[in-house]
Formats: C-alpha cells, structure tokens, sequence
C-alpha cells in the first residue's frame, strides 16, 4: 500500500489530464491553477511524498522560489521538473542536486504516473533532514518566499488592490491595512496619475497598449520613485483583474546618469586634448578648451593659468559665460599677476584639486572656486581655475574630473610647447637656408662686380688723366669747358660706382683711427654739397652728444657709408625739407642716425630696401643700401628702420667701436 500524496503545479488548465493520475493509490493532491503561485499561499498541514512542477518560463528564480518552500515544508521531498526539451539543459546546469529528475514535456500522463509510483515507493516514512523549523515557522517561510516570488506584484480589480506581495509592502513602506482596499492610482505620483489610468483603461478594454513602461510612484515617506509599472490582464473569481509590478529603476537611472556623466567626461577630455595639439596657437587653443570646460561645469567664468619663465602666474586666457556666449574675463585678463596661497600651490603641486579659492582675489569675484592642476612629470605647469558667483558649490567629483582634464591639457600644453618650438626651429632653419642662399648668390654678385668693376677702373682712371691735360693744354673756354666738366663729373659717379661695386664684393677691413664725429659730418655735409650731390634747398642739422665726440673708427670706411644714407634720403625728399645727421655713444658701439621727413617707405618694401640691386628710381643701380648693411653685418653691427607713410624715415647705424691697434697700422694700398 503506498503512502503520502503528490504536489502538482500546472501553470495552465490544459495540464489537468496529465497531474490528476489514476490510480487511488497515488491519493494525488493536485494544485492546479492559470493564477501565480502567490495568490494561493501554501498554508495546509499536507506533508508531500513528491512533487511535480511544471516549468514554462526560463526564469530561474520563479522555479528556486518553489523548489525552496516545498523544501521547507516537506524536507527532503522529492521534486520533479517538467519542461520544454530546449530548456531542459539549462534546468539541469542551474538545479542539478535540488531536483531529483528532470523530464521532458511530451512525456505522456502514464509515464508521470510510474514515475510518482516509483518516487512514492521510494520515500522513506519519515525524514531527519531539513531546517529545524516547526510547521507553522516553515509556512511562514515558505510564504514569504513565494510572496516575493514576482518582486512587488498586486492584484487590481475594478482599480482597487486587493492582494500584494511582501515586496510590494517593502518597497514603498506602506502596511497591508493601507494598500489593500484602496484605489491603486493613490500610489502613483498625481503628476503621471493621468497617465497611469489611461493605460490600464486600454489595458482592461482590451485595447493595444504598452504592456510596460516608467512612472512614478509615492512612498509611504511621501518621496516620488521612479518605478516601471508592468500590467497584465488576468481573471480572479471569475471577474476581469489586472496584475501589476513594480520594478523600482532608481538603480538603473543612477547607473545610466553615471554612464551619461562618464561619456561626458570622456568626451570633454577628448575634444579638451583635441583642441590643445590641434592647428591653433597655444592662447586659441587654451581658449576653446576653457571655453568647453566653462560650459560643461556651468560654471560663469574661469581662467588657464600657466606658469611664465620667471616663475610667475599668469592668465594665459580667462573667459566667461554670458548671453552673448564666450568671452574674455576682464576682471582677471586686466590682472598684472596672480597671487597664490602656499596651502594652494603646495596641493596643486601634488596634483591635487583645491576646492578654495586659488587666487587673492576680491570677494566681489565670487563665492564657489575650484582649481585643478595641470602637472606634467611631476611639474606644475599651471591650472585650470573655475569661478560659480551663485548655484550649487563644485563638488569632489567636480574636482577630480578637473584634475583628470588638467593632466590630459598639461601634456596638451607641453605638446603644443614642442610643437611651436619644432615650428620655431624649422623656421630659423628655412631662414637660415634663405640667408644662406642669399649670401652664395651675393658672393658671386659680388666676385662678378669686382672683376667688372677692376675691368673698368684702369680705363676710367686713363680717362680721367687724358680729359685733364686736354683742359690744360688747349685752355678750354665757354663750350668746350662745359662739356669737358661734364665728361669729368661723369667719370667721377663712373669710379664711384666701382668702389661700390668693390666694396660690395669685398667688405674692407677697418682700422682703427680717431675720429672726431662733429667733424667728420660736417665734411661729408660739405663734400657732399660741393659735388653737388646735396642740394642747397635741403636743410642739415648735425647734433653731436657730446658734441666733441671722439670715437676710433675708420674715417675711409664711413664716409661712403654715411653717403649712401644721406643719398638715400635726399633722393626721396623731392630737393626740399629737412635733413638731420646725429651721432651719439652707446657703449660698446656707436650710434649714427640719418633721419628726414620724406615721404617715407611703403610697408610692402621696407623689408626690401637692404637687397641688392633693388631701388624704386629707375636711374639708380640700388646698391647703396646694401653696401651698408653688407658691411654692418660684418663688423658685428646692426642697422635699424623706422619709417612711417608720410612722416619721413629714420635709419639707425649701428658699429661697434674699434680697439685700439696693438702698433702702428700700416696704410691701406
């Protein structure tokens, strides 16, 4: 005679057939029912033999959830699963050890029958295993567990609760008193009420709706949750009802507000670094990265702050947030220099944001500060510093993304700082190709001038010889003396030109003699004006200081330089206005200045006028400037320009004064 009784779940009516065996024997209690388990609680006093359960639903934690009470309730029971063959390997992975046979759910109701013989045949009267619990604490277990079986689940009927689960109770602090009997919707936040019964009258009319979706519910504290509310349409006692759950999504709005937050920042980092090692200038660059970072913290107004080479702060730039968008922060732009704290610099060279003021700033400035270091290889290279007048103060997180910026822009600043300096370098190397270029084809300018020149002074000197004993011999008069004047004044600017073309060629090499300045310009202003080079209606000034300045230079080797200057300047002042010659001491050099109020020189060939073989008179070879400078270059001086359009040109001649010789020089060939 067998003994006990059988436990069977059925999810559906259909199973009926199959749980309720035949045999008398098998004295089966079938629990049959379209409900979930948690509406019917187990509260009888039956021990079970066995159990059968029938599985139709992948999730886990429905079949744990009755595996364990039927556990706690009848100790070392027997279970049976029956599922679906594509669910079975699963079933086995998960509840090897807790189910004692897993079947298929084609297997036909005989052969559950001998299966419940041979379990029942097999139980043992009485069991020593198990919790050591009395009945009425298992079924108190067992109900608890079952009653959080589908998290926080009510039943509604006619929008009144009339069942929950514990969960449900849990989850919003309420008591079973003051949910069951009410209005579902006195639960849900009256701001998403409407909503909420919009939906669940669809969903009992039987329309198409969303099955489930987010709302807000109210907690026994008065709190809104942002919950999702699933609804299902069912039956109970033969009327229509709904079951509802609620799944709080706080967790998830936090974990998708952190992912948000992180894209964010990484994000920020990304285009801050971008912006740094693009294209840009460093200020343009440090600009739009403020100006990113300005906005993503909400902040009003904030500044980069870098180091300069004497080791003092300075705002780099510094920007704020206004109608009209970004623009430059005056109140820190204006500041000659900032001031920061010990405590401060002590934490930024740690690498360490500040949430305090980093600046002796006035108060008028602001309440909420924040700095953050921009560190590379341990050294301060500046900060970030972040300015909120009014609104929430920055917080850690505020301060530890800064940071995490400042390390990404200070290898940003450093490898803008490279790339300038290779910028740089590769420009002093493209001018130096220039110049060096320039000065190959100088030099065979200057080889061919000299042979030409060489070729041409013998026979302008043999001219010049011959042309004078004709004056001599035939006692020119009137006519003929006029043009023999002119073949002589012809063949002095001929010879001229060659020396030019000589010393072009060829820079000579001083020697140091004593020159008395006020002198010496007298002489060229005389010699000049003898030649008739220096028209009488332009007006000569010489200013000496001191005026009986005495310098050791080479007196042959400045008389041509100063002509040049001079004649630069007469030719642009249209043989009128005002010449002024100066001369002055600057230890180690000596300063000669060649100033008019010509016309001036264009912008466009200021920077040409040095060049050789340039000049804007077509009667004029353009050589005279760049004997000058050809010369000043060297000796080691310099030559300086001012010049505006329309008020006249100041050229500054530059020569180191010459040591005196060690003996007696001998005189030049």
């Amino acid at each position: 005679m067998l003994t006990g009784s059988i436990f069977a779940y059925a999810t559906t009516r259909s199973q009926l057939g199959r749980f309720a065996f035949s045999s008398p024997e098998l004295a089966p209690l079938v629990r049959l029912t379209s409900r979930p388990p948690w509406m019917e609680p187990i509260a009888r006093n039956d021990r079970f033999a066995c159990a059968f359960l029938q599985v139709t639903s992948p999730t886990k934690i429905i079949v744990s959830s009755w595996i364990t009470s039927l556990t706690l309730l009848n100790p070392g029971i027997p279970i049976v699963l029956v599922a679906p063959k594509n669910q079975i390997p699963a079933l086995r992975r998960e509840f090897r050890g807790r189910a004692k046979s897993i079947l298929p759910a084609s297997t036909s109701r005989g052969a559950l029958e001998r299966k419940a013989t041979t379990l029942l045949k097999a139980r043992p009267s009485r069991s020593s295993r198990g919790i050591k619990l009395t009945s009425a604490e298992r079924r108190k277990v067992a109900e608890t567990i079952l009653g959080s079986m589908y998290e926080s689940s009510f039943l509604i009927q006619d929008g009144v609760i009339i069942d929950a689960t514990l969960s449900f109770f849990e989850a919003l602090g309420y008591t079973e008193e003051s949910i069951i009997g009410h209005h579902f919707l006195e639960f849900i936040s009256p701001n998403e009420a409407k909503k909420v019964a919009a939906n669940y009258a669809s969903r009992m009319s039987g329309q198409p709706t969303l099955q489930s979706y987010e709302t807000l519910v109210t907690s026994v504290q008065g709190q809104t949750v942002p919950a999702e509310l699933i609804v299902r349409r069912t039956m109970f006692r033969g009327r229509p009802a709904a079951v509802g759950t609620i799944r709080d999504v706080s967790d998830r709005h936090a974990l998708a507000a952190m992912r948000d937050r992180r894209e964010m920042e990484l994000s920020l980092i990304r285009d801050v670094t971008h912006d740094l090692i693009s294209g840009r200038s460093l200020k343009t660059s440090l600009k739009n990265s403020l100006d990113r970072i300005i906005g993503a913290f909400h902040a009003p107004a904030g500044s980069t702050v870098l180091i300069v080479p004497d080791g003092q702060f300075h705002p780099v730039v510094a920007r704020t947030s206004g109608p009209q968008g970004f623009e430059d922060w005056d109140a820190c732009v204006h500041m000659d220099e900032i001031h920061v704290l010990p405590s401060v610099l002590r934490q930024l060279k740690k690498g360490k944001p500040v949430l305090e003021p980093p600046c002796e700033m006035t108060a008028a400035l602001g309440e909420h500060h924040l700095a953050a270091p921009l560190l590379y290889k341990k050294q301060l290279r500046g900060f970030f510093y972040l300015l909120r007048v009014t609104g929430d103060p920055f917080t850690p997180e505020d301060a530890s993304l800064l940071a995490s910026i400042g390390g990404e822009a200070a290898l940003g600043v450093e490898i803008r700082g490279l790339y300038e300096d290779l910028q740089h370098s590769y420009g002093e190397l493209v001018d130096t190709q220039r110049e060096l270029l320039r000065r190959e084809r100088l030099a065979v300018i200057g080889n061919m001038a000299a042979h030409v020149a060489h070729e041409i002074r013998n026979p302008v000197a043999t001219i010049m010889n011959a042309t004078g004993q004709i004056r001599r011999r035939l006692n020119l008069q009137d006519l003929e003396a006029e043009l023999a004047d002119i073949i002589e004044e012809e063949l002095e600017r001929l010879r001229r030109l060659c020396d030019d073309l000589v010393m072009f060629s060829r820079a000579p090499t001083p020697l140091a003699r004593p020159v008395r300045l006020d002198h010496f310009l007298d002489f060229v202003r005389s010699d000049l004006a003898k030649s008739r080079m220096l028209p009488g209606t332009i007006n000569v000034t010489i200013a000496v200081d001191p005026p009986s300045l005495e310098v050791l230079q080479d007196q042959d080797i400045l008389y041509p330089l100063m002509r040049n200057l001079i004649m630069n300047s007469v030719q642009s002042m249209s043989q009128k206005g005002e010449l002024v010659l100066s001369a002055s001491l600057s230890p180690p050099n000596l300063v000669i200045s060649v100033s008019d109020d010509g016309p001036g020189i264009p912008a466009e060939i200021i920077g040409r006028i040095f060049d050789p073989f340039f000049s804007t008179r077509p009667e004029s070879v353009g050589l005279g400037l760049a004997i000058v400078k050809n010369y000043v270059e060297e000796v080691g001086g310099d030559l300086e320009v001012e010049s505006e359009p329309g008020q006249g040109t100041l050229i500054r001649l530059i020569l180191p004064v010459l040591s005196p010789p060690s003996q007696e020089a001998p005189d030049r060939l």
